[in-house]
C-alpha cells in the first residue's frame, strides 16, 4: 500500500475508533452532564494555556486521578489518544534544532492533556447527555441537530471511506508513479465527498418521509448523583485555583 493510502486508512480507522462510545460503568458517569461538560472544557482550556512544567504536572496529576477514579480500561483510552500526540511529535521534531527540546516536550504534553480530557469525557458521558448539557447551556437548536446527525452517521462515512480504500487497492495491479498516486487520491477524495453529499440528501428525505419536522427531544440520563457532581466540581475548582497561582 502506498504512503497516501496507508495514511488515509490508518487515520480513518483511528477516528472511527475515536468517536465510538463504550458503556463503561464508572463513578464519573454519575456526575451531572452540565457540570461534567463545563469541567472538562475548563481542563482543556487550562491545558492549552499551560506553558510551564509546574502547571502541566498539576494537570497530569488531575488527569491521573480522574483516570483512576473512572476505571476506564487503559486499552480503550490509549487507542483513542495515541495518534494526535504522535503526529504532533513528528511535526515538531525539527523544532528541537530551531528552538529547544523543552519547547517540543511542553507542546506535546499540552496536546496530550487536551486530547486526553476530551477522550475521557467521551468515554464517561453518553452522547445524549452531552447534547442535553449543551442544550441547557443555550446552544442553538439547529447546531445541536447538526452535531447529532453528524455523530450518528460519522461511523457510516468512515466505513464508506474504508471500503473505497479497499476497492482502490484491489483494483490496482502494482505500484504506480507518484503523480498517478496523487491523481487517484484526489479522485477518490472527490468521489467520497460526492457520496457523502448524496447520502445526506437520502437521509434528509428518509427523515422527512417518516414525519420529521425539525425538532428532537433531549432528555438527560437518570444516573447523576449530587455527591459525585460535587466531588468532580471541587476537583476542577481546586485544579483551577492551583493553576492560577502557579
Amino acid at each position: 500500500m502506498d504512503l497516501i493510502g496507508g495514511t488515509a486508512k490508518t487515520a480513518s480507522h483511528y477516528f472511527e475508533n475515536f468517536f465510538i462510545q463504550e458503556t463503561i460503568k464508572t463513578p464519573l458517569a454519575r456526575v451531572d452532564p452540565r457540570v461534567k461538560v463545563a469541567g472538562h472544557v475548563a481542563l482543556v482550556v487550562l491545558s492549552v494555556l499551560s506553558w510551564t512544567p509546574e502547571r502541566l504536572l498539576l494537570l497530569l496529576a488531575a488527569l491521573s486521578l480522574l483516570l483512576a477514579v473512572s476505571r476506564v480500561p487503559p486499552s480503550a483510552f490509549l487507542s483513542r489518544i495515541w495518534l494526535i500526540p504522535a503526529f504532533t511529535a513528528v511535526v515538531l521534531l525539527p523544532h528541537v534544532f530551531i528552538t529547544s527540546l523543552n519547547y517540543v516536550v511542553v507542546f506535546i504534553v499540552r496536546v496530550y492533556l487536551a486530547v486526553s480530557f476530551l477522550v475521557l469525557l467521551n468515554l464517561t458521558t453518553p452522547f445524549r447527555d452531552m447534547l442535553w448539557a449543551l442544550h441547557r447551556y443555550r446552544i442553538p437548536h439547529t447546531l445541536l441537530l447538526i452535531i447529532a446527525t453528524t455523530y450518528r452517521y460519522l461511523h457510516l462515512m468512515f466505513s464508506e471511506l474504508n471500503r473505497m480504500l479497499l476497492a482502490r487497492e484491489s483494483r490496482r495491479p502494482g505500484k504506480a508513479a507518484c503523480r498517478k498516486t496523487w491523481e487517484a487520491g484526489g479522485q477518490m477524495l472527490g468521489a467520497f465527498f460526492i457520496r457523502a453529499y448524496e447520502r445526506g440528501e437520502r437521509v434528509q428525505m428518509a427523515m422527512s418521509a417518516r414525519g420529521y419536522d425539525g425538532r428532537f427531544i433531549l432528555t438527560p440520563g437518570d444516573d447523576s448523583r449530587a455527591p459525585h457532581t460535587a466531588a468532580f466540581a471541587a476537583l476542577v475548582f481546586l485544579v483551577s485555583i492551583g493553576w492560577w497561582f502557579m
